[in-house]
């Protein structure tokens, strides 16, 4: 289980990992060169947000969607509130039925700028 929240983040892997005191630049930074994956969103994100594709965002850790979050706050990209669905049998499902959850659910939202949001 720590091997797979380290594949995620390692600042997920303990919270002393984590610089504390940096300028929210450098924290940003920081959060980018910790993972592969969130250096490949900083790249994609753009590209997709611009060729007006939507992206729907999830992971079986809730803890994830804060570094996610995070992330996503520093790089300016406008989202809306994650919607942390997690239904009693949540880790049960395939992940294209988890998708789907959490999709609807994001569909029948009734926030007025649901629709505006490219990234949810």
């Amino acid at each position: 289980m720590q091997l797979r929240k380290c594949l995620q983040h390692p600042y997920l892997y303990a919270e002393d990992i984590e610089p504390r005191g940096l300028l929210p630049q450098e924290s940003h930074e920081k959060l980018i060169d910790g993972s592969g994956k969130l250096r490949f969103l900083m790249t994609l994100l753009p590209k997709l947000k611009e060729r007006g594709h939507r992206v729907l965002l999830f992971s079986q850790f809730v803890i994830a969607l804060d570094v996610i979050e995070d992330f996503l706050n520093g790089e300016g990209l406008k989202q809306n509130a994650f919607p942390r669905y997690m239904p009693n049998n949540f880790m049960a499902r395939m992940a294209t039925q988890k998708a789907k959850i959490v999709k609807k659910a994001w569909m029948n939202s009734t926030s007025p700028d649901r629709r505006s949001s490219s990234i949810f």
